[in-house]
């Protein structure tokens, strides 16, 4: 299902982009209005849900008989429409993320693993009161107790400290205020080793959560006044409409 998702986030962003013109899309580095500023976003999300089984006899008595919680923290650049890219996928969000998950017990056999991973925030649709969108997070991730057969012989789903994290979401997001938004999200996170080492049973979680969003000023390197610009860029043009 994980995997199924990724390939749909590909592919509409394929779609997106092969709608556009070449001579757009050849020129979509250059500078659209030098006059804009930059525009950075900060978030703070929490997402409760449950385990997709491994198979394995001991997870399955304890770890995966109980929900699980996420706790992350997301610092983020925005687009503001200087560069023809941005306008063109609906003002992307791009960044840094620090990943936490809580499994219960929390004194258990597999771990609780932390994530720092880069993310991509894409827009289906952004109007003034409200957005959806969907992300997509990878990273490396550690905190778990690997598989050993002599220390911890019945964790038979993931043999390694280090994995990768792998998290496709759906976001629907409203407008609180100039500054502040809350969304809905539903998504799921995926770790595997890419069997690297062996056993890799891979561990899959879905869950659906709350995100609080900060919107911050618009601000110039330079620190140039921003006070006459709006302060976020709105496009309502829906992802799947040709230019």
């Amino acid at each position: 299902m994980c995997k199924q998702i990724v390939v749909i986030f590909l592919c509409v962003f394929s779609f997106q982009t092969n709608a556009q013109s070449f001579d757009f899309l050849k020129s979509d580095t250059s500078d659209m209005q030098k006059n804009l500023p930059s525009y950075l976003v900060v978030e703070t999300k929490f997402m409760h849900g449950h385990h997709k089984t491994t198979g394995v006899d001991e997870l399955q008595k304890t770890v995966e008989t109980n929900p699980f919680n996420t706790f992350e923290f997301r610092i983020g650049w925005r687009g503001y429409g200087r560069k023809k890219w941005q306008q063109l996928h609906n003002f992307t969000t791009y960044g840094i993320a620090l990943h936490h998950v809580a499994f219960r017990p929390y004194d258990n056999i597999l771990g609780n693993p932390t994530s720092i991973s880069l993310y991509i925030d894409y827009p289906l649709l952004n109007t003034r009161y409200f957005w959806l969108g969907i992300d997509l997070a990878f990273g490396p991730a550690f905190g778990f107790k690997p598989y050993d057969p002599e220390t911890n012989t019945n964790q038979k789903a993931i043999g390694s400290k280090f994995n990768l994290l792998s998290q496709p979401n759906i976001n629907l997001g409203f407008k609180v205020n100039k500054r502040f938004d809350i969304a809905f999200q539903a998504g799921l996170t995926h770790y595997s080793n890419g069997r690297m080492r062996t056993p890799n049973m891979g561990i899959n979680l879905q869950g659906i959560g709350l995100k609080a969003v900060y919107n911050m000023k618009p601000f110039y390197k330079d620190g140039r006044d921003t006070s006459n610009l709006p302060d976020r860029p709105t496009n309502t043009k829906v992802f799947f409409t040709k230019a």
